[in-house]
């Protein structure tokens, strides 16, 4: 006796698609709709912080890659700053906990947005106890996005606290 050949499973249509699109097509269809959108949108993302305006310039640069993160910014010249505020660059950014380092150990929290959008500056944070040298920033943050160029924390500081109203 011969055996008998096990009968040969076509692939299924699915339903909404057009005729002769199987499951394995639509699977390709849709991870490839999926992929296309995302790779565009992180390019459309991607944008700079204004320039620092008035008194505000830039003291260090943070690159932040796309998973979560705790690194140190060692600050360029700061001098002694009454205020330091912080600008996403390149994507959205997920900010954890920041934190900055004084002469003698000092050491106090920075209150900063839970996500700066790309383009966007936080608040400045007035240094405890009048101008002072910030040696560098302690952060723990996360890049929201897909993107080569990954995003970057830029730090700005001033010498004098702005008036208030």
């Amino acid at each position: 006796m011969h055996a008998r050949p096990a009968p040969r499973r076509l692939p299924r249509p699915v339903a909404g698609l057009p005729t002769g699109c199987t499951s394995g097509t639509a699977l390709a269809l849709l991870v490839g709709s999926l992929l296309i959108p995302t790779v565009d949108g992180a390019r459309a993302q991607v944008s700079a912080a204004p320039p620092p305006s008035g008194d505000w310039r830039v003291i260090g640069r943070q690159h932040v890659r796309d998973n979560a993160e705790k690194d140190l910014a060692f600050l360029h010249d700061s001098g002694d700053l009454a205020e330091v505020r912080v600008c996403a660059e390149g994507q959205r950014i997920r900010l954890r906990n920041a934190e900055m380092w004084l002469p003698g150990d000092g050491r106090q929290r920075l209150w900063l947005p839970l996500s700066l959008d790309a383009g966007v500056c936080s608040k400045g944070n007035a240094v405890q106890g009048g101008a002072k040298r910030v040696t560098h920033i302690a952060f723990e943050y996360k890049a929201r996005g897909l993107g080569v160029e990954g995003a970057h924390l830029r730090i700005e500081g001033r010498q004098r606290a702005a008036k208030g109203p």
